[in-house]
């Protein structure tokens, strides 16, 4: 064990000492322009690669309660019944509420106060009271959630008690005294908001009574466009697509992607036949295609200069990828240093403020991909890093690989040990998992499992 626990913090403890810079691709020469020649080439080297995918002309039909509601009406008076029959719960500021706290000794003394509050005393006639603090705001205003509730809580009127609550080894009750309600907003201030919300309400009862007609249409074999008739909402039509909803430009079509298993049917379905109904999270889909563009391979002269432009950027990237293999192989075997090739393109070598550790990698700001390379290779070694967007390379080299000396290894044990247990931990439990599979071939319960699990000693 104690091996071990000497390897674990050998391991967590080791320095490594790392240096990079960044390269700006687009300081990099640019590569020669293709000769015309040159582009054909490339284009019939690469007709598979250019080969257009299937696409497909699709009508949508999408149905949501947004669509009905132009065919529904709320009248004045309507607004106004909604609004006095709510309007103080909704429609008005925040109540303030005045209550009175009142802090005792011992368990006992609160609970006989809370007896007598409730039975009509005042809390100014009552004995054993440490503190009585009289207090008025809104709920905002409160930050402990149980005396929140209590004195703020739905249907809470005057009169209304916290039960005994121990506070720093004291016990508090409380008595809501007032309610003074907060202004109530004008009629006119809130009248659109009870309109929409009351035509929207309707709109999805009518929604429902249009679904049961696009379902008996859809039973009936009706084609899409006479469905969207049917239940008077608009047909839309898309340019082809191919089945990621792309046009042949590679614009997404995100209108379309939005009906779900509807759009991905309509790939699997011939010209003409409509989808199964899809329900979306707001709106409910058909789809039907209308035409069908077989895959094809564009004639030459229609994308020369798309192929032109493809070229281009492979051979900016080729030229990009042979300055850094240059960089990496003349420092990786001496011939320069990592100064040297920072020195040629006037950019500066960095380097964290300390060497890290496994344990501090995380504070020294580099890329995930920079410190998995960095512990998992040799000294001396060099890696790249490209971002996201191609235009800035970093070149790291690891320079040294420090082991811990005997202090640090005598500081570094009890974490090495703690560590060691929860690996060890973690892999009875794998094991337990595997043998209890193998042995069983029923269905479990996996919460019934965990507690099993929960209950063995991995320390046994």
């Amino acid at each position: 064990a104690k091996t071990l626990a000497n390897l674990q913090a050998r391991y967590i403890g080791e320095e490594r000492e790392v240096a990079w810079f960044l390269l700006n691709t687009s300081d990099l020469p640019a590569p020669s322009a293709p000769t015309e020649d040159e582009v054909r080439a490339f284009y019939d080297e690469n007709l598979e690669a250019l080969e257009q995918p299937e696409r497909r002309m699709i009508d949508m039909l999408k149905m949501s309660a947004e669509d009905f509601i132009s065919e529904v009406s709320v009248t004045d008076q309507e607004v106004a019944t909604i609004y006095e029959a709510s309007k103080s719960e909704r429609f008005s500021e925040p109540d303030t509420r005045t209550y009175v706290e009142l802090l005792f000794d011992t368990r006992e003394a609160a609970r006989t106060a809370y007896g007598l509050l409730a039975t009509g005393a005042d809390p100014a006639s009552l004995a054993g009271v440490i503190s009585r603090e009289t207090r008025t705001g809104r709920r905002e205003s409160v930050s402990d959630p149980a005396l929140a509730e209590a004195m703020f809580g739905r249907g809470k009127q005057s009169g209304a008690l916290l039960e005994p609550t121990e506070r720093d080894g004291k016990w508090l009750i409380a008595r809501l005294v007032s309610v003074q309600p907060g202004a109530v907003f004008p009629l006119e201030t809130v009248e659109e908001q009870i309109r929409s919300e009351l035509a929207r309400e309707r709109a999805e009862v009518l929604l429902y009574e249009k679904l049961n007609d696009l379902d008996r249409a859809l039973g009936a074999g009706f084609p899409i466009n006479q469905i969207a008739e049917d239940v008077n909402v608009p047909l839309f039509t898309f340019a082809p697509v191919d089945a990621n909803g792309l046009t042949e430009e590679g614009a997404p079509q995100i209108g379309l992607m939005a009906a779900g298993e509807a759009f991905r049917q309509a790939f699997q379905i011939p010209v003409g036949e409509t989808s199964n109904r899809f329900d979306g999270q707001d709106a409910v889909y058909l789809t039907s295609p209308r035409s069908i563009t077989e895959p094809y391979t564009p004639e030459y002269e229609a994308i020369r200069e798309r192929v032109r432009a493809s070229l281009v950027r492979q051979r900016e990237a080729n030229g990009v990828q042979t300055v850094i293999d240059g960089i990496q192989q003349r420092v990786q075997s001496g011939e320069a240093t990592l100064e040297d090739e920072a020195a040629k393109f006037d950019e500066v070598v960095e380097t964290p403020l300390q060497p890290i550790t496994r344990m501090t990698a995380s504070e020294a700001g580099l890329p995930n991909a920079a410190i998995n390379s960095v512990f998992s290779g040799e000294e001396g070694e060099v890696f790249t890093f490209p971002s996201r967007a191609g235009d800035l390379v970093m070149i790291m080299q690891l320079k040294s690989v420090t082991p811990p000396d005997e202090t640090q290894m005598a500081m570094l044990a009890p974490l090495a040990t703690s560590s060691l247990s929860g690996a060890l931990e973690e892999d009875l439990n794998a094991a337990l998992d595997m043998e209890i599979a193998r042995a069983m071939k029923l269905r479990t319960n996996q919460g019934a499992l965990n507690a099993y699990k929960a209950s063995i000693n991995t320390d046994q």
